[in-house]
């Protein structure tokens, strides 16, 4: 499992497992990945579930993949197959390892919204950072980093921010939502359309640094350090609930990676 990981791959795995155990139709599959691995909560939806629908395709592309078959008798059910038997251990030793990598990264993360600056930053690979991503209210570790190190570095570009984002938390976003993100939410109060956000919260203002030539270096910087203050901790609280329930759900993940079950 090389490709980049989300959260289809760990529920793909989780399926083999069940199915190890008997046939399931798709939406005892669904019901048994909500009671088992529950999904971490969203901004507006505290009570997340998985969608029939999504695990009907997974079943299907693991169909697809000869892992597993489907019987109709009455109502449709999967069953493993000895490729699927083979694979589920597999991914069970690829998924523990990256697993554990974003576990451990996520420590980090909470100690740092909690102002804990001792831990060392785990870097996760670049192919597994949109799962991370996927997790908490990234939206708002961004808003964090960004007003932590423009009160350590008064001038910085958004360039750089955001590759020390990297080396202080072992993850970034793309470069264009850093941009959208401290650009246009933070010091134009503007949306990806270029659109005034409905309540907006400036914070930056920018200034462009260099010798005048074609490639302006545009510089940001706090407007009210105080006010920055009062945000950061809103936007530190509010990341860290987001990163305890990630945590959660990464821990019961990989405690059922370390169960190794045969049959």
């Amino acid at each position: 499992m090389n490709t980049k990981l989300n959260l289809k791959h760990s529920l793909q795995w989780l399926t083999l497992v069940l199915l190890k155990e008997q046939p399931l139709t798709p939406d005892e599959c669904c019901e048994k990945l909500n009671n088992i691995l529950p999904p971490p909560p969203q901004p507006g939806n505290p009570k997340r579930k998985y969608s029939h629908d999504k695990i009907r395709t997974y079943l299907k592309e693991l169909e697809s993949n000869g892992d597993v078959i489907s019987v109709k008798e009455g109502a449709l059910s999967y069953s493993l197959t000895k490729k699927g038997f083979e694979r589920e251990k597999e991914w069970r030793v690829t998924l523990k390892e990256r697993i554990e990598t974003i576990y451990q990264s996520l420590k980090v993360l909470l100690d740092r919204m909690q102002h804990n600056t001792q831990s060392i930053p785990v870097l996760v690979p670049q192919a597994d950072r949109e799962f991370v991503r996927s997790l908490i209210t990234v939206k708002d570790v961004i808003r964090f980093f960004i007003i932590d190190r423009l009160q350590k570095n008064k001038f910085d570009t958004l360039t750089n921010l955001q590759h020390h984002m990297v080396n202080e938390y072992g993850w970034t976003s793309s470069p264009s939502y850093f941009l959208l993100i401290g650009r246009n939410e933070m010091c134009e109060g503007v949306d990806i359309e270029n659109e005034p956000l409905e309540a907006p919260v400036i914070l930056l203002k920018s200034q462009y640094g260099g010798k005048a030539n074609r490639r302006y270096t545009r510089e940001y910087s706090l407007i009210d350090p105080t006010a920055a203050q009062q945000w950061k901790d809103v936007y530190g609280r509010d990341a860290a609930e987001s990163i305890q329930e990630a945590l959660t759900f990464t821990s019961k993940l990989i405690a059922l990676l370390r169960e190794d079950k045969q049959s």
